[in-house]
């Protein structure tokens, strides 16, 4: 009676009508409650329908009744993630997918599963490696890639976490969830070392206009207009800086003919005997001449103290002329820098981790 219950259980469960599956796998249960089979197929039918604490229940008897049954330790660990994220749960779900791996060293989905609740645990170092013992597995897992490579992303190795989704990438070239998460990376990288900050930024956005959706658009057309900002702000730095050292060498030639010139001299001899704005020199360059009889000419800041810091290039500053901003020494217009976007523009939000199903 028990068997024949049991096959329409099944025959049922095939055809999708859960319920009735259910009702058939629970009277298969009271007629051989030693039954391995009929207690796991009640609690996966159980699971199909989102009744998770007694899928659970089930699980838990099926493991009672054959402490070996791999299956029901995997499926357990699942329920106990979905169930909360509490350390109780987490714990217990440690313990159900380390018991799943013990039970199939070759079982992948349990090794990267392990690695989620050890990670959600905050065990790092052993999440790190369940993800390489799956990649060990099977090194064309995208899922273990993407996982790992977001491990190291939180723990802020990004060398390794781009190194990662890379791989990752390799397996599957067209990954969007890969590239986006790839394109954070480097965008977080492009903050902390100045040495490949353009590179970075460029691939990163490489990597964002792979991806078609509005926030990975957006997050393009964000670094683009920082990359465009930074390039603008170092050619005005250099233009300034160039400039000044004109006026210096100038100034230093004529205090070696044992005269003195005016600033507004020293533009005039360099320039284009065009009329040219009176700048105050600043004491960096060693003068301190001020036209005190003209108190409304415009004034030149000077910009030499700018530096690029590891992040993003400073901010340069330059006074606009207080009367009409005509052009400077070589035609260039006295006008004040862009106002720089944030380091790596506005980080967008990761993609969650990879699961795998239960069974």
């Amino acid at each position: 009676m028990s068997t024949t219950v049991y096959r329409i259980g099944m025959a049922l469960a095939e055809e999708g009508k859960l319920k009735e599956a259910i009702a058939c796998f629970k009277d298969a249960v009271e007629f051989d409650s030693t039954s391995v089979d009929a207690h796991f197929m009640l609690a996966s039918s159980c699971q199909e329908i989102s009744l998770l604490r007694e899928a659970l229940s089930y699980y838990q008897q099926v493991i009672k009744l054959q402490p070996t049954h791999q299956q029901a330790w995997y499926n357990a660990g699942y329920l106990y993630t979905d169930l909360g994220n509490d350390k109780f749960h987490r714990e217990k779900a440690i313990r159900c997918f380390k018991r799943a791996c013990e039970l199939d060293p070759n079982d992948i989905d349990a090794f990267i599963n392990l690695g989620l609740a050890l990670k959600a645990a905050g065990l790092v170092s052993d999440a790190v490696t369940a993800y390489q013992q799956a990649i060990a597995l099977d090194p064309k897992s995208i899922c273990a890639h993407f996982n790992l490579g977001n491990l190291f992303s939180d723990m802020k190795n990004l060398d390794r976490a781009i190194a990662c989704f890379k791989q990752g990438l390799e397996v599957s070239p067209g990954h969007q969830d890969c590239l986006f998460n790839m394109g954070i990376a480097l965008q977080d990288r492009s903050c902390m070392n100045p040495n490949t900050r353009g590179a970075d930024i460029r691939e990163a956005i490489r990597c964002y206009d792979l991806v078609p959706t509005q926030e990975a658009r957006a997050a393009a057309a964000q670094l683009k207009l920082l990359l465009h900002t930074e390039n603008a702000e170092r050619e005005l730095a250099r233009v300034q800086q160039r400039t000044e050292e004109e006026i210096f060498k100038a100034k230093a030639r004529a205090q070696g003919r044992g005269g003195d010139i005016s600033p507004r001299r020293a533009l005039h001899t360099i320039g284009n005997n065009a009329p040219l704005p009176v700048p105050t020199l600043s004491k960096p360059y060693g003068f301190s001449d001020t036209n005190n009889s003209a108190p409304n000419t415009p004034i030149l800041l000077h910009a030499g103290s700018a530096s690029f810091s590891s992040s993003r290039a400073s901010k340069i500053v330059a006074a606009t002329p207080a009367a009409a901003p005509g052009p400077g020494p070589w035609g260039v217009a006295w006008a004040a820098a862009p106002a720089s976007a944030s380091a790596s523009g506005s980080r967008p939000v990761g993609r969650a981790v990879a699961l795998t199903s239960p069974r």
